[in-house]
């Protein structure tokens, strides 16, 4: 299951597994996004390769215009594959 939800004060939350099959809703939101915003993941147990793909598009869309995206609430194991990935250097990471 996944669930990806715009909180009231901006923030977008994650929840779940973020797969391929979840794309759609996911580049919804983060498609929706406009301005520097923080993203929870501390309800988000897996990302996959299309996820952490969706999160730099996101990203350098909104680089463009002088903006970014703050990610915050990482487990360990998600925190670890944005280091070898080097998605920790291209994001800004609570």
């Amino acid at each position: 299951m996944f669930r990806i939800t715009k909180e009231p004060d901006g923030t977008i939350k994650l929840v779940g597994k973020m797969i391929n099959a979840h794309s759609k809703d996911a580049q919804e939101v983060l498609g929706s996004i406009s301005e520097s915003c923080t993203i929870d993941f501390s309800d988000l147990i897996y990302i996959s390769s299309s996820g952490l793909g969706l999160l730099l598009h996101t990203q350098k869309q909104l680089e463009s215009s002088g903006h970014g995206l703050v990610l915050t609430g990482m487990s360990a194991h998600v925190r670890e594959l944005f280091a070898v990935t080097q998605f920790d250097i291209i994001f800004d990471i609570k």
